[in-house]
């Protein structure tokens, strides 16, 4: 049985529609104004405005919370059917029920229904700028999804379109599973000629699909592609392009990606084949969260930006690998200013290996530590000789998911002996990439246990090494 957590009283729902528009007045202040309580609440002072600036509150909200509007009043009965925004991001609200909830026979098709049901009755279809699909959607959605593909080639000032199905929490990401994106060539409407935004995830996109996007959407500034199984092949290029984010995640099937005089800034590259880059001078921001390349390979397929312009870079590294580099000279990252490095590793292997990568960044001022660590050991040891090497610019230091390791303490000092500017440090026991388990409740009590247990070592560890200058904050 499946609980309704979303009713709310009138009063409730006319402070949150305030809320977004920052004039919900409270009651202490009305009171100034000689009124009784009762008047207070019946005080509708949103109702008073404008419809365009109504409207315009209620393309903040997602389908759902705006559609309760229309309980408010007579006046707000249809008023949330001219916004220009069609998001339909519900996973928030079901990523906190248990992770069976998705399998309930019903719900997907209940979802469709709904989707249809509000584009049937919208108002505003000349003017829909954004389209948000997020859902467990599969293949056998697939008629469906062909009609909200030829709604949205309709749309003329279409900004921003996301399909994201398949949640990653619910499913792998397997083949037979996955819907189709249809060919935008077989459409007709206006092209997606005024895109700036596109993502999708968990739905096949082929070579062709993603070409005519490039290639025919001129103000396309964002694309992301997670979880396709039919991409291939993919060339960004061209000065003409508006393209700024591109961002590729577990696509198997890629063999090869091409990116040459573009003025692109970021790139988030997690999936299998070759990035080759070619004057790229505004890329500013890398991130490969893989862990199966050694680093040097990383940076060469950087050589033609990494070493003068990169001023963003995000690794992820093998606890083997980071062995490997405790000798390792990189090449002068001279730009870079933040630095994260993800990783995975084992009882206590040492990180002292990432001072090579300090030791490359001149000019860092951040640097961030992702850890997950698989069976932890906390038991003391010497600390490990790394070459000492001045971090002058670096300001901050954050660490996720310390759990007090010798190789953590012994890392964290060689910073505190070689940054003199060095502001601040923020440990945190928890992983960055833990996602909540709510039908587990022992599970949540193990990790919120670890986590004091975490916090305990840290209090007794750093505070000890940490020079008076920084300020240490744990969490």
């Amino acid at each position: 049985m499946v609980v309704n957590r979303f009713n709310c009283s009138t009063l409730t729902m006319r402070k949150r529609v305030a809320s977004r528009s920052g004039l919900f007045v409270p009651r202490k202040c009305l009171k100034r104004n000689r009124m009784s309580s009762r008047e207070e609440e019946e005080k509708d002072r949103i109702s008073e405005l404008p419809d365009d600036i109504l409207v315009h509150i209620l393309s903040y909200m997602n389908c759902k919370e705006a559609a309760r509007t229309s309980a408010l009043s007579s006046r707000w009965k249809e008023m949330w059917m001219h916004t220009p925004t069609l998001d339909f991001d519900v996973m928030g609200d079901y990523m906190k029920l248990p992770s069976d909830f998705a399998l309930i026979p019903g719900e997907a098709t209940k979802y469709v229904d709904c989707v249809n049901r509000v584009l049937k009755l919208h108002k505003a279809k000349e003017s829909i700028t954004e389209f948000k699909v997020r859902f467990d959607i599969r293949k056998c959605h697939q008629g469906y999804i062909d009609g909200w593909v030829k709604f949205a080639c309709s749309q003329q000032r279409l900004e921003k379109l996301d399909f994201s199905f398949l949640d990653a929490r619910y499913y792998l990401h397997n083949e037979p599973e996955t819907s189709v994106f249809p060919n935008p060539l077989t459409l007709s409407g206006g092209g997606f000629r005024s895109l700036k935004e596109l993502c999708f995830k968990s739905i096949n996109v082929n070579d062709d699909v993603l070409a005519y996007f490039v290639g025919n959407c001129q103000l396309l500034e964002r694309l992301v592609v997670h979880y396709s199984h039919h991409l291939e092949h993919l060339q960004v290029t061209g000065p003409n392009l508006k393209l700024k984010h591109l961002e590729l995640v577990w696509c198997d099937r890629l063999e090869l990606v091409r990116v040459s005089d573009t003025n692109i800034v970021s790139i988030v590259f997690e999936t299998c084949g070759d990035l080759q880059l070619h004057n790229v001078p505004s890329l500013v921001r890398v991130n490969f969260p893989r862990m199966t390349e050694p680093v040097e390979s990383v940076l060469s397929r950087l050589s033609c930006c990494a070493f003068s312009q990169l001023e963003m870079l995000h690794l992820a590294v093998s606890h083997r690998l980071i062995q490997k580099m405790e000798m390792q000279e990189f090449p002068q990252l001279t730009k870079v200013k933040e630095l994260l490095i993800y990783t995975e590793p084992q009882e206590d292997f040492s990180l002292i290996g990432l001072t090579s990568l300090l030791r490359a960044s001149p000019n860092l001022q951040t640097f961030v530590l992702e850890l997950s660590w698989f069976k932890p050991d906390r038991t003391r040891r010497e600390w490990k000789e790394a070459l000492e090497s001045p971090l002058e610019h670096l300001k901050e230091v954050l660490v996720y998911g310390y759990h007090g390791c010798a190789s953590e303490v012994e890392l964290l000092a060689y910073i505190f002996r070689n940054s003199t500017a060095l502001e601040k440090l923020t440990i945190d026991p928890q992983e960055k990439r833990d996602m909540p388990v709510p039908e587990y409740p022992h599970k949540m009590e193990e990790l919120q246990a670890a986590k004091r247990v975490a916090k305990h070592y840290a209090e007794t560890q750093l505070t000890e090494i940490a020079p008076e200058h920084v300020n240490l904050f744990i969490l």
